[in-house]
């Protein structure tokens, strides 16, 4: 019988199995957003019911409204992986999604060693941070796949590709460009691919049209992004800040090879051409929003190493040694140490319990419509399913200026004209919010419930909000 070993791995692939041992762990820990809740009732309201929500009925500020919801076979896929092993299997889906777009990222890399190794660094400090349980990670690996079938001259498969991404998430926008870059190339360096192609793209502008908005997908998408821009939703901002440095560095790394190797780019195969644009473009997307950071990086590691002048290959180490191979299965102990920490008890450290049956009891015994913040709204859709909400993260629900109202008032606490016009009732806000503090201060009303996350308000009795002081 032959004994089992570990397997010899040279000292070259320490670094790089140690990154995606920290990878794998960084994604299992995933963090659930407010729109996480969000995606799960909807997911649950579409599998309870077999159809697709249409007009609106989870707000009492919106309720009756169209609801053009793009993003509903996300949102079954999310529920039913949920459902069949809780928030743990959901969070391996999502982050599952995420660590294969890194793999496909790292494996398309052909550099020499070094350039492989530091592009991987940039890839760790790019993408983690906005890994997170929302359809966009479904984005994340098709875009990758999407990438590889293009320049991989298997475009024919792109259309019916993005009739499954457009069901999924709005990023289909990503797919779309890409079919379009590679029409593009073959317009200018490819004759004979050129009609199959501009065919394959105009196949995938119009694929999206196979979903329940029908021809009124991209316009639909178009204006949630402007009102989700208008209301100043995190992640449309743009990418000039500091925590931003690693990719302004990639992007200017990408865009200072291309000039030096600008008069070579005819003579490079199709695929690689392709690459150095999608990166390109995407590049500038980054600068716009750091939502598309993440996509750019994928891309643009392996067009940077494409770009790079061919090097010596670096000789590994013969026979390996087992050595390193047992410091890469301590590692990954020790991250599955963390990660038994982190979930245990069911998630409460990564956010998976974010409000008590106390706080959702008090909600339910208080009569009347609710207020609640923006940023809480999604929560309280799935863990208090029998009221609705005052808004949500879904910006294509309401009208524009509700949205900004509403952000105000969770910003600087003025609640008085918003309340009246909406009857409220009841406010569940997060403990030491604006909101909160004025509620308190102003005595609108009494505390139900209160800890340290949320305060339950109850509307006083004369029906009047006290003056401050």
């Amino acid at each position: 019988m032959t004994a089992w070993r570990l397997p010899a791995l040279s000292a070259d692939d320490l670094p790089v199995a140690l990154i995606f041992v920290a990878l794998a762990g960084l994604a299992l820990m995933a963090p659930p957003q407010p729109d996480t809740w969000t995606h799960l009732r909807t997911g649950k309201e579409i599998w309870d019911t077999g159809s697709i929500i249409q007009v609106e009925r989870f707000s009492h500020t919106a309720e009756g409204r169209p609801w053009h919801n793009h993003e509903w076979l996300s949102q079954v896929l999310f529920y039913v992986a949920y459902a069949l092993g809780g928030p743990f299997l959901l969070t391996l889906l999502a982050g599952g999604c995420a660590l294969l777009a890194v793999a496909v990222s790292w494996r398309m890399m052909r550099a020499a060693y070094e350039w492989r190794l530091g592009l991987l660094l940039g890839l760790l400090l790019l993408i983690t941070t906005a890994w997170s349980v929302r359809p966009q990670v479904f984005t994340l690996a098709l875009l990758m796949l999407a990438v590889h079938l293009v320049t991989s001259g298997r475009g024919a498969w792109m259309p019916p590709l993005v009739v499954l991404w457009a069901n999924a998430h709005g990023g289909v926008l990503l797919g779309v460009v890409v079919a379009g870059v590679a029409a593009l190339d073959a317009l200018v360096w490819s004759p004979a691919r050129r009609t199959r192609a501009m065919l394959v793209a105009l196949l995938c502008v119009l694929a999206p049209t196979l979903t329940p908005l029908g021809w009124h997908y991209w316009p639909r998408v178009a204006q949630t992004v402007v009102e989700s821009r208008s209301v100043g939703i995190q992640e449309f901002r743009s990418s000039f800040e500091v925590a931003k440095v690693p990719f302004w560095i990639m992007l200017a790394l990408l865009l200072g090879m291309t000039s030096r190797r600008w008069r070579e780019l005819p003579s490079l195969e199709a695929g690689q051409r392709q690459w150095i644009v999608l990166a390109a473009v995407f590049g500038l997307a980054g600068t716009l929003s750091v939502r598309n950071v993440p996509p750019f990086a994928l891309v643009a590691a392996p067009a940077i190493c494409m770009l790079a002048r061919p090097a010596p290959v670096r000789r590994r180490r013969d026979g390996g040694s087992p050595l390193v191979a047992a410091v890469v299965a301590c590692a990954a102990v020790v991250m599955t140490a963390v990660l038994g920490y982190r979930w245990y008890g069911g998630g409460v450290r990564l956010g998976w319990e974010p409000m008590s049956d106390t706080v959702v009891r008090a909600i339910r015994d208080c009569r009347g419509p609710l207020f609640n913040t923006f940023a809480s709204g999604g929560t309280l859709l799935w863990f208090a399913r029998d009221r609705q909400v005052f808004v949500d993260g879904r910006v294509e629900v309401y009208p524009t200026d509700f949205l900004q109202r509403s952000r105000n008032a969770d910003l600087d606490g003025t609640y008085e004209a918003l309340f009246r016009d909406h009857d409220i009732r009841c406010a569940v806000v997060p403990t030491g919010s604006p909101m909160a503090e004025a509620l308190a201060r102003d005595e609108w009303g009494a505390v139900r419930f209160g800890d340290a996350r949320w305060l339950v308000f109850e509307k006083a009795a004369d029906g009047v909000p006290r003056p401050s002081g």
